[in-house]
């Protein structure tokens, strides 16, 4: 922070203790960046609030992709006012604690920065890290977090990281195409859940192995093969209200189906999850995750029938399609 004292002089507040000046007959202050970056409105020369500042015998300009946070107006008044402060190649406002005497102190989050200058797919995109964060702090895997202000979909970008169900919504179709889109071309870290079967072995793999216990059980169930289901997708069926009419597609209309294989009536959980489409989904994924695929694994994934799966205790299981379009469709189906 800075301290302006009454000759005028301003100087960070370390530097003024260097010179043996009182802090306590000044004026504390800092600075705030006066560009703002006002995605979608206009830049460059011939803009409103883009244009030549000159202080101290410097002229400066916002960069290209920002533009001043007043206009030339609002700025001669700031020059005036000796409330500008000119940067290495910046113009920063000055800002005074005596302007607003009395401020709540709170919880400070001091190392999540903000989303201020770094790349927006979005006009209001919030920080991931502080998203992230808030998820963490208040929810449990398989929980279900609710945004109602979709935009750029960090919520449910970092919900579905963290394993988390999710639900965003938005009036702008603008926002929601961004957020499908960022959602469907991530790669996110792999995750065991503690309380799943392969979590748990795991967790035992890892107690062993650390040493705090003496041995690993070794018992083994084996499944019979007459309790294995097989789901086969032959199309979908989408009602358009605008016509009435029930749209009929086939596996080639489908971009992706899932199965609950144990369906509690409550949640979806996705146990399995399978690619269609006639436009070579294969060269579409490579581009998307920019990384080579393995095409064995690609051929278990890219099929209408689904692999073997074992009969579910609850007796009932989901499939949910979703088409090109984005239409969405689930069906419970009874497995006896």
């Amino acid at each position: 922070q800075f301290i302006e004292f009454a000759d005028g002089q301003r100087l960070r507040e370390m530097e003024a203790v260097r010179q043996g000046l009182e802090s306590s007959e000044g004026h504390y202050f800092r600075l705030s960046d006066m560009t703002s970056q006002s995605m979608g409105r206009d830049k460059g020369e011939g803009a409103a609030s883009w244009f030549p500042v000159s202080i101290e015998g410097a002229e400066i300009r916002p960069s290209i992709k920002a533009r001043w946070k007043t206009n030339e107006e609002g700025m001669k008044r700031l020059l005036l006012a000796n409330r500008l402060m000119k940067g290495k190649r910046t113009l920063n406002y000055v800002r005074f604690i005596r302007d607003f005497p009395a401020m709540a102190i709170t919880n400070v989050w001091s190392d999540v920065g903000s989303s201020v200058g770094g790349d927006k797919l979005y006009i209001v995109q919030t920080a991931h890290k502080i998203v992230e964060r808030c998820i963490l702090m208040t929810t449990d895997p398989g929980d279900l977090v609710l945004d109602p202000t979709c935009g750029s979909g960090t919520t449910a970008y970092v919900a579905e990281q963290w394993g988390r169900r999710w639900i965003t919504i938005d009036t702008s179709r603008v926002a929601l195409a961004l957020a499908r889109t960022r959602i469907m071309g991530v790669r996110y870290p792999y995750y065991l859940l503690a309380d799943s079967r392969d979590g748990q072995k795991k967790s035992e793999e890892l107690s062993v192995a650390s040493g705090e216990r003496g041995k690993l059980s070794t018992h083994h169930s084996p499944l019979t093969t007459h309790h294995y289901s097989q789901v086969k997708i032959n199309g979908v069926d989408v009602f358009h209200p605008n016509t009435g009419e029930v749209r009929s597609d086939g596996a080639d209309g489908i971009a992706c189906w899932f199965i609950d294989t144990d369906y509690n009536e409550e949640s979806f959980f996705v146990r399995h999850a399978y690619f269609l489409g006639a436009n070579d989904p294969y060269k579409a994924l490579q581009t998307t995750l920019k990384a080579e695929i393995n095409q064995e694994a690609w051929a278990t994934l890219h099929s209408d029938i689904s692999r073997p799966f074992a009969k579910p205790e609850s007796g009932r299981i989901a499939v949910k399609v979703i088409n090109h379009l984005g239409d969405e469709v689930m069906k419970v189906f009874r497995v006896g």
